[in-house]
């Protein structure tokens, strides 16, 4: 394929305009343009927000204080193949529960020189619904090495699992009981 010349570009660009063409969008099509895309972000977010209505409608929105059973698996060392702590290497796990709606923070215990640990909370109050964060640290004396976060969604007789970023985490709620 043959390329056009600065001459053959110029001609072209002189014959547009003799036509009454212009070779870039006018400042009113790009208005409208913008206009277009505002438009359709506008009607996204309201899809989204009918979803999140639709979804939190057909859960059960009644309080349960709950039992919850966290076990998490950290990885030997962290991702950047260093030991968690200078002495014996190994983590010393806490982990911090955080209901994203009513802002209830729940802390373990520290789990000393560990890979693993089981935790268990009790009564703690959640809505069918609510975003629940699981954050896992590795308790340090001067500044918390983070092991890993997990979101979910709760909804009554939940199970779930996944992965942190140097770690696995498996979440379990039980004897949910309503509150009002």
């Amino acid at each position: 394929m043959k390329m056009a010349g600065p001459t053959t570009l110029a001609m072209m660009t002189a014959a547009t305009m003799s036509m009454g063409g212009c070779c870039c969008p006018s400042e009113a099509d790009l208005e409208a343009s913008r206009k277009r895309t505002e438009e359709r972000k506008e009607r996204a977010k309201k899809k989204a927000a009918e979803r999140e209505k639709k979804i939190l409608k057909e859960e059960n929105l009644s309080e349960f204080l709950t039992s919850m059973t966290i076990e998490i698996e950290v990885d030997g060392r962290k991702g950047n193949g260093k030991r968690w702590d200078r002495a014996k290497g190994k983590p010393d796990p806490i982990v911090k529960v955080w209901n994203k709606r009513t802002g209830r923070v729940l802390v373990s215990k520290v789990h000393k020189d560990r890979l693993s640990a089981r935790v268990f909370f009790d009564n703690f109050a959640v809505s069918g619904g609510d975003r629940i964060n699981f954050r896992v640290e590795d308790k340090d004396v001067a500044v918390n090495d983070e092991i890993g976060d997990f979101d979910l969604r709760f909804r009554p007789s939940l199970a779930d699992s996944g992965n942190l970023e140097n770690g696995y985490i498996k979440v379990h709620f039980e004897d949910e009981t309503s509150n009002q």
